[in-house]
């Protein structure tokens, strides 16, 4: 079975990204968090954001 992903954006650490998908109510096994340098990149699954806001992230990275 394959998921679309989205891409949320850029965190320093992993405690970070993982934060932030836990206050927007969306589980662990919706959020990948993949190192990318010196930071981290959080993608959710689409199907996990259906009903929320079409900018998860207003404020930017």
């Amino acid at each position: 079975m394959s998921f679309t992903w989205r891409k949320i954006g850029s965190f320093n650490t992993p405690a970070e990204a993982e934060y932030w998908y836990q206050q927007q109510g969306i589980a662990h096994t919706d959020a990948r968090v993949d190192k990318r340098g010196e930071g981290v990149e959080l993608s959710v699954r689409e199907s996990a954001l259906e009903g929320k806001d079409d900018d998860p992230r207003p404020y930017g990275y």
